[in-house]
C-alpha cells in the first residue's frame, strides 16, 4: 500500500527535523562555550595561584636575606611574623595548584618548616634574645633554597604565558586517570625543585609550627588657593609639552589630593586643584634604544625638576628598563634626607623626553620640620647592628613607619661578609634597628628591597 503525503505535512516534517537540528546544535554549542568557559577560568585560576605563590617565594627571600643581618631582637621579630604569614601564603598557593600526580612533599615540607621556623625565631625576638651564628647560617641555606625554588617557578610562569605548558589541562587528565599523558613541562621543573631541597638543613627549634599605603592630607597643598579647570589645563599643558588643543578633559580626582586629569590616547597629566601642582604625568610609547648616558638621562631630569621650582631634592636610586631611566629623589635638606618626600622621574633615553613624574609622595609629606638633634651617638649606632656587617659610610635620614609617622635615623651603608650592600637604619632618639633594606646594583641601575 502506498502512502502519499501532501505538500504541506511534508514541509511541517521537514521544518520541524530543521528545528530539531537546530535545537541540538544550539544546546551542543552551548554545552561547548560552557566548559571552554568553565576550562578557562580553571586556568585563570591555575595562573592566579602560581603568580601569588611567585610573589610570596620572593618575599620569603627577602625577608630570609634581610634576617641574616638583623641587630637587635625587636626587627628580628617583625621580620619572622612577616616571614610566617608569606610562608603560609606560599602553601596556600601551593595547595591550590593541580600537581596531585606529583610528589611535592619535599617542597610543601619547606615551606612548612620556614613557617615553623619563623615562629622560632619570633619568639626568640619577643623575649629579646639575638640569634646565633648557627641560626644566621640555617637562614642563609634557607634563602638559598627559597631562591633555587624562584628560579624554577619564573621557568613555569614562562611556559604557562607563553603556552608551551597548559596547566588547565592537568586537572582534566588527572581526573580522567589519563596516565600516558607528557607532563614534563612541569614535572622536569619539579623535579629539580625536588633534588635541591632534598638537602635543606635540620632545624631545630622549640615548637612544631606585603607594603602598606594609608590616607594622609597632603602637606603641600595646606593653605593653597583653588584653581580653575583652564588654569590647570594651562599648567598640564606646559608640564607635558603637550599643545593645549591636544588634551582632552578627563574625570575629576576626588579624596584629599583632589586633581584634575587631562589626556591624549597615550598620555595623562594629573594637576592638583590647590596649588595647581603637577601630581603625576604618564606618555605611553615605546623607547627603541638609548642615544643618551646615564649622566645626561639624571642631567634632563634635573633641569625638568628645576623648570618646576622643586629644590633641595637629591637623586637616590635609580633603574633603566626598556631604554627608560627611572630616577628616584628625596628631599634633603640641613644634611638630612628624608626618604618620606619622594618624586620618580623617568626619561626617554633614545631622546631625553620626560614620559614620567611622579610627585603623590612628596605632595602627601613635604613640609617644613624642626627636627631635634640625635640622641643616641653614632658609635653607640654601629655598635647594634650585626657583626656580620662592615659600616662605610653613614648619614641621617628620616624614614617612613609601619604607622605612617615620620623617624630620624642613622642610615648606614654596610657590606656584608661576601661584599653585598646592605642600608641599616638605627633610630637616632631610641637606638631601635628600624629597617634594613638591601641594595641592588646592576648595570640597570640601583634598587633597594
Amino acid at each position: 500500500m502506498n502512502i502519499r503525503l501532501s505538500k504541506r505535512p511534508f514541509i511541517r516534517i521537514i521544518s520541524f527535523a530543521i528545528a530539531i537540528t537546530v535545537i541540538l546544535s544550539s544546546l551542543a554549542v552551548g554545552n561547548y562555550m560552557k566548559f571552554k568557559d568553565s576550562e578557562m577560568k580553571v586556568e585563570h585560576s591555575y595562573l592566579r595561584s602560581i603568580d601569588n605563590l611567585a610573589d610570596y617565594m620572593t618575599s620569603i627571600d627577602k625577608i630570609l636575606t634581610k634576617s641574616m643581618y638583623v641587630g637587635t631582637p625587636e626587627l628580628l621579630t617583625v621580620l619572622s611574623t612577616n616571614l610566617w604569614k608569606s610562608s603560609s601564603n606560599a602553601k596556600l598557593s601551593l595547595s591550590q595548584l593541580p600537581v596531585e600526580f606529583l610528589n611535592l612533599s619535599e617542597v610543601y615540607k619547606f615551606l612548612s618548616q620556614v613557617g615553623e621556623y619563623a615562629i622560632y625565631i619570633a619568639k626568640k625576638g619577643t623575649n629579646g634574645l639575638e640569634i646565633s651564628e648557627e641560626e644566621r647560617l640555617n637562614m642563609k641555606s634557607l634563602a638559598e633554597l627559597s631562591r633555587s625554588l624562584m628560579d624554577q617557578l619564573m621557568i613555569l610562569q614562562d611556559g604557562i604565558y607563553t603556552g608551551s605548558i597548559a596547566i588547565g589541562e592537568v586537572k582534566s587528565d588527572i581526573d580522567s586517570q589519563d596516565d600516558n599523558r607528557n607532563y614534563s613541562g612541569i614535572s622536569d621543573n619539579i623535579s629539580d625543585i625536588q633534588e635541591k631541597f632534598s638537602s635543606y638543613p635540620k632545624l631545630i627549634y622549640d615548637g612544631p609550627y606585603s607594603d602598606h599605603i594609608m590616607e594622609k592630607s597632603p602637606e603641600k597643598l595646606i593653605g593653597l588657593e583653588e584653581i580653575s579647570r583652564e588654569q590647570a589645563k594651562e599648567k598640564a599643558s606646559k608640564v607635558s609639552g603637550i599643545d593645549i588643543s591636544d588634551l582632552q578633559d578627563d574625570y575629576d580626582e576626588q579624596g584629599k589630593m583632589s586633581s584634575y586629569r587631562f589626556k591624549t590616547d597615550q598620555s595623562n597629566v594629573s594637576i592638583t586643584k590647590y596649588g595647581g601642582l603637577v601630581s603625576y604625568m604618564v606618555k605611553n610609547r615605546d623607547v627603541s634604544n638609548q642615544s643618551l648616558t646615564n649622566e645626561n638621562s639624571l642631567k634632563v631630569a634635573g633641569q625638568y625638576l628645576k623648570s618646576l621650582e622643586i629644590n633641595n631634592i637629591i637623586p637616590t636610586y635609580h633603574e633603566i628598563k626598556n631604554n627608560i631611566m627611572t630616577i628616584n629623589y628625596a628631599h634633603e635638606i640641613d644634611g638630612i634626607i628624608y626618604y618620606t618626600d619622594l618624586i620618580k622621574v623617568s626619561i626617554a633615553m633614545d631622546s631625553g623626553e620626560v614620559i614620567g613624574f611622579d610627585a603623590r609622595g612628596y605632595i602627601v609629606n613635604n613640609k617644613e620640620r624642626k627636627i631635634l638633634p640625635p640622641i643616641v651617638s653614632i658609635e653607640k649606632a654601629v655598635n647594634v647592628i650585626s657583626p656580620l656587617l662592615k659600616v662605610e659610610d653613614i648619614k641621617l635620614a628620616v624614614i617612613p613607619t609601619n604607622n605612617v609617622q615620620e623617624e630620624l635615623t642613622y642610615q648606614l651603608t654596610c657590606k656584608t661578609e661576601d661584599d653585598k650592600p646592605i642600608l641599616v637604619y638605627i633610630n637616632a632618639y631610641s637606638g631601635k634597628e628600624e629597617d634594613i633594606l638591601i641594595l641592588i646594583i646592576t648595570e640597570e641601575g640601583i634598587l633597594t628591597v
